[in-house]
């Protein structure tokens, strides 16, 4: 698991991303102001950090710079609202590894914490009692070689709940994760999703398909 600094004042954006982060196998510390950052840096190390420019007293860059002064530096993201390019200047100068404006969407920002963590991403691979699900083909193999492809939708679904089993993932984490924000989503969409994902699998894997009533589902360990 790795382990992942987020700075950043706001309350309603940090709780929110704590959640998601923490839903995406990360270990994360939320400091709210750039003196708080400074202490977690005395007592912990951290394989990432995100960092919000526009903090109480002290800004980002401060926290920016006490990172890449360390004897082990490691990689840090700006999120922020301050898209000038005298500010991007600085933060690359810093040493930033990227630089996000806000507002801005949770799938890019996975993205690109993959493509920061490089080999220690997410697995591009896992597996059922029966199937192996392969993202970058977005296909489902099963014990014989056979390939089914699954819609797209049901595909995500399906390689959330393996993914992060036996954690129950909320119908409100599915529905902000799979369903793109303006588009016409509701709770009977995702049991439609879940009906279909059961009939595409088989009775072994359908039967590890659990549903948490009022909450949302699982996918049941062996």
């Amino acid at each position: 698991m790795k382990a992942l600094l987020l700075v950043e004042d706001d309350l309603t954006l940090g709780r929110n991303l704590c959640e998601r982060l923490q839903n995406r196998s990360f270990s994360v510390d939320w400091a709210k102001s750039a003196e708080t950052a400074q202490v977690l840096l005395h007592e912990k190390e951290y394989d990432l950090a995100l960092i919000d420019i526009g903090l109480p007293a002290d800004d980002g860059f401060t926290v920016a710079r006490s990172i890449g002064s360390r004897a082990k530096p490691f990689p840090f993201v700006f999120l922020t609202a301050m898209s000038s390019a005298e500010f991007r200047l600085e933060a690359f100068e810093l040493g930033a590894a990227d630089y996000i404006p806000k507002p801005f969407h949770l799938k890019e920002l996975y993205l690109r914490l993959e493509r920061i963590l490089g080999s220690e991403a997410p697995a591009d691979s896992v597996s059922g009692p029966d199937f192996v699900l392969h993202r970058d083909e977005m296909a489902l193999h099963d014990l014989d070689g056979a390939t089914k492809r699954l819609p797209a939708r049901e595909f995500q679904l399906l390689w959330a709940l393996v993914s992060r089993s036996p954690k129950i993932v909320s119908r409100k984490e599915i529905l902000g994760e799979i369903w793109e924000s303006g588009e016409s989503s509701n709770q009977r969409s995702i049991d439609n999703a879940i009906s279909h994902l059961r009939q595409s699998l088989s009775p072994a894997s359908s039967a590890r398909l659990k549903s948490y009533r009022g909450i949302g589902y699982f996918w049941e360990a062996a």
